[in-house]
This record gives C-alpha cells, sequence and structure tokens, in this order.
C-alpha cells in the first residue's frame, strides 16, 4: 500500500529545521546567562506554545480547564526565572569566567551525557503522547526543574544570593512543580 506522506514529510523536516536552530540558540544562551536560566525560559516557552498547537491538534484530548491553567503556570515561572537572572546577572558573569576554564575533554563528556539522556526523554515523552494525549505530554517536562536544581547543586548558582534572589527562585521553583501537577491531572483518554 502506497501512500502520498509528502507533505508530513516536509512538515517534518522545517519542524527540524526549526528545532536545530532553536537548539543552537540555546547554546549561544547557555554561554551567556547559564543553565538555570536558559533552560528555565527555553523549555517554558517549548511547553506553552507545544501544548497549546499539540492540543488543537491531538483531537482535544485533555482537559481544557485543567490544561491552560498549568500552561499558565510555566508562563509565571518564565517572569520569575528572568527576574532570578536579572537580579543576579553580576554573579553569572564570575561564574562563566570559571566554566571557561575547564577541561573541554570535561565539557564533552557532559554534552554525549546530556544528549543520550534527552534522547532517552523525547522517547519516554512520545510514549506519553501516546497514552495520555500529546498536550499533557509535551507540558509535563521536568526539564526546568532538574537544570534549576543541576545550577544550585552542581554549579553552585545562587550561592550567596540575596534574599529576594531565593525568593524568586521558590517562587518560580514552586510554579514549575504546580505546573507539572496540573498538567499531568489534564491528561485525556484515547478512544
Amino acid at each position: 500500500m502506497v501512500q502520498d506522506n509528502w507533505p508530513s514529510v516536509l512538515f517534518a523536516m522545517a519542524g527540524g529545521v526549526v528545532l536545530s536552530l532553536g537548539n543552537l540558540a540555546t547554546q549561544y544562551a547557555l554561554a551567556f546567562v547559564g543553565l538555570s536560566v536558559t533552560e528555565v525560559v527555553s523549555a517554558s516557552i517549548t511547553v506553552v506554545i507545544g501544548t497549546t498547537v499539540n492540543y488543537y491538534l491531538d483531537d482535544k484530548i485533555n482537559k481544557a480547564e485543567i490544561l491552560f491553567p498549568g500552561v499558565g503556570c510555566f508562563l509565571i515561572a518564565v517572569f520569575l526565572g528572568s527576574g532570578v537572572h536579572a537580579s543576579n546577572a553580576a554573579d553569572n558573569k564570575a561564574k562563566l569566567e570559571s566554566y571557561s576554564n575547564e577541561s573541554k575533554d570535561d565539557i564533552r563528556g557532559w554534552a554525549l551525557l546530556a544528549g543520550l539522556l534527552c534522547g532517552f526523554g523525547n522517547g519516554v515523552q512520545f510514549m506519553g503522547g501516546q497514552a495520555a494525549g500529546y498536550a499533557a505530554a509535551d507540558a509535563v517536562q521536568a526539564l526546568p526543574l532538574v537544570s534549576t536544581f543541576w545550577g544550585i547543586v552542581l554549579f553552585g548558582n545562587y550561592r550567596r544570593s540575596s534574599r529576594k534572589i531565593y525568593t524568586l527562585l521558590v517562587g518560580m521553583l514552586s510554579m514549575f512543580v504546580a505546573a507539572v501537577g496540573v498538567l499531568m491531572a489534564s491528561a485525556g483518554q484515547r478512544k
């Protein structure tokens, strides 16, 4: 059985090009503002756009009255994350200088591990989309939580920061936890 899938193939190719450009922009952003801010903003924007588009493309399988307030939590977290970065800019500059002195072999190892973990995560996310609807699967991303945690624990981001930064950070992380919980609750059932 032969099918004419060229429109789908071209759409997938265009998506790959856009994704590649987004990944390139993310790499540059990492160099300028650090892991925790870059991943918070880029993953949250991905969730907001991807969840909205997937909701309509996947026959509205998810509960909109639950799904979109969860997306709103991601938007609030983006603004809180931007506030954290703006309040902590001088500290980030000093830390970026110390990162540039790391061994290139260490950086390559971390990059390989990150690629493998992202590939595994994308596979699991796709399986979740098959089960619960792609809008919920796209929305339930723990990437901002994990990257912020790594930034704090492994890289010492926000160490000895002001009370304002800690307040913004706790607010941002709380919004992500709330968003993930609400978005998981919006999962629908396939017919």
